[in-house]
Order: C-alpha cells, then sequence, then structure tokens
C-alpha cells in the first residue's frame, strides 16, 4: 500500500473475496497521531475514495475495513492519503 501526505508512514492492505465483494482490510502505523485519511483504490490511472479513517493517539491505525467491489473494477492498488 502506498502512503501518501505524510513525512512517514507505513500500511498494508489485504483484499479478499467475502460473499460476492472483496473486502479490504487496511492497517497502517508510524502516522502522526489522530491523522485523518482517505483510502482509495487505483487501477493506476484512476482513483476511487473507499473509506476514510483517522489514526489513534499512537499513530496507528490495527483496522480498517471496507467492502465494494476491487477485482470487477479492474483495481490493483490501494493508497491511504493524509488529509
Amino acid at each position: 500500500m502506498e502512503v501518501r501526505g505524510v513525512e512517514s508512514g507505513t500500511g498494508t492492505a489485504q483484499v479478499r473475496e467475502v460473499m460476492g465483494l472483496e473486502e479490504i482490510d487496511v492497517a497502517a502505523g508510524d502516522l502522526p497521531a489522530n491523522q485523518a485519511v482517505t483510502v482509495y483504490a487505483s487501477d493506476g490511472t484512476n482513483e476511487v475514495a473507499i473509506m476514510d479513517a483517522t489514526s489513534n493517539g499512537e499513530g496507528m491505525i490495527p483496522e480498517a475495513l471496507a467492502f465494494t467491489k476491487f477485482f470487477d473494477s479492474n483495481y490493483d492498488r490501494v493508497i491511504l492519503e493524509a488529509q
């Protein structure tokens, strides 16, 4: 997962099929405390916002979930961008 808009920050995104939709499970760390972020799905050209989240007081997002059509929409990456 690409992390944008902060000097530091790391994250992972796992995408798996769950009952006809894809569940996107995002976890991130090394963010500023209480940082608002938007998570996007992208096909490399277009980006679509799929959820908003906020890091905790330690700069972590332990888990944030979104459900969407990921593979059918030809998305191949997840991006987390700080607000």
